[in-house]
């Protein structure tokens, strides 16, 4: 599922990639094969720090979270269920400040399981880009037409 296109977001977005040995990259141009890597796969761990804040947070939003995350890690729990260890785990979480770094660890791992990241730049003659991810200047460089993604 790709996510909707963001208001204000370039007509066109770029992305530089390599000619590779076994045509990994070629398949964006041969089948508009796109690739949403994982935030765990980024060579820089400050590229994707995920942020976990529940200050301010209304009671409802926070039990809606708390089943919709029980929901994808314990799909088998009834509704009920599900509501009544979702209640229970807050009340922990309120009590015990280790139990919730402890939650936000496991919602983040979860996140970074589940969702990928599909980067694009809006400049399609950006000298370090070209450097980083062409091959040195030697691969290619595809402009995505955004207003088809809406």
């Amino acid at each position: 599922m790709i996510a909707p296109v963001p208001e204000g977001t370039p007509t066109t977005l770029y992305k530089y990639r390599q000619f590779d040995a076994d045509g990994y990259h070629l398949r964006l141009l041969e089948e508009g094969e796109l690739w949403f890597s994982s935030v765990r796969a980024f060579n820089d761990p400050f590229d994707s720090v995920l942020t976990f804040e529940t200050e301010g947070t209304p009671a409802w939003k926070k039990r809606r979270w708390a089943e919709n995350f029980l929901q994808r890690e314990t799909p088998r729990l009834g509704h009920r269920e599900r509501g009544r260890v979702a209640r229970e785990r807050l009340r922990k979480i309120a009590r015990d400040p280790e139990h919730f770094d402890w939650v936000k660890a496991q919602h983040v791992e979860s996140v970074c399981r589940t969702l990928g990241v599909y980067c694009l730049s809006e400049v399609r003659d950006d000298l370090l880009m070209w450097a980083h991810y062409s091959a040195s200047h030697s691969g290619f460089c595809v402009g995505l037409d955004t207003e088809r993604l809406r």
